[in-house]
């Protein structure tokens, strides 16, 4: 199975995210720096639809110099939600993704 990659325009900024997996829907939330990768989502695709979107100015996803920190990273991320097309999605996170993510 491999990951689809879905563009979006949340509020002016580009935002990509990779997506894996049938089902209920899980956002997974990278740190502070995206070397953890994706490839572990796979171990998830057969039970849930895997998002792992890149926040702005990480990964492929554009700069957003409005974003100031955590709650405006936060904010931009529910913006994500309707435009995946999800309610109330699982949600996991690594380090910073994680802060986010509780």
């Amino acid at each position: 199975m491999e990951f689809d990659t879905l563009s979006f325009d949340l509020d002016g900024v580009p935002t990509v995210v990779r997506a894996i997996g049938k089902g209920p829907a899980v956002i997974a939330l990278h740190g502070a720096a995206t070397l953890e990768g994706h490839q572990w989502a796979r171990a998830l695709a057969d039970r849930f639809r895997v998002y792992l979107p890149f926040h702005p100015g990480f990964g492929e996803s554009a700069p957003a110099p409005h974003i100031m920190g955590m709650q405006d990273l936060i904010i931009h991320n529910l913006h994500l939600l309707p435009a995946l097309k999800v309610d109330r999605p699982h949600l996991v996170g690594h380090s910073m993704g994680g802060w986010m993510a509780n």
